[in-house]
């Protein structure tokens, strides 16, 4: 074990460095830009194939429910929450919070 450690210890030298600094400026491809659009559409077919599978939970049914009366309070319990935020939304005033401070105080 030793031997390798030492048989390796001139790969760990710093390289030297070369004498030019010129950098090239970028080149813009629109290439990698295909790649990801590519590979983004590729992923998507392939969800969506299979969310239909993945969203009946084997029971054959949309969202895995198997009785009508489970959509109840799937629906109800959101629609009654959102009802109760408008409500409330509509009952609070505009008035801009901010607009009360005094600006020439330091």
């Amino acid at each position: 074990m030793n031997t390798a450690f030492v048989a390796s210890a001139p790969l760990l030298k710093a390289s030297p460095r070369r004498a030019s600094t010129v950098v090239a400026a970028p080149r813009m491809s629109v290439a990698p830009v295909r790649r990801a659009a590519a590979r983004a559409s590729a992923s998507l077919t392939a969800l969506a194939v299979a969310a239909p599978a993945l969203a009946t939970e084997g029971t054959g049914e949309g969202l895995g429910i198997d009785n009508a009366l489970l959509y109840i309070p799937l629906l109800g319990i959101p629609a009654v929450f959102l009802f109760l935020f408008l409500q409330f939304g509509s009952s609070q005033d505009n008035e801009d919070f901010f607009g009360t401070i005094d600006d020439r105080r330091n």
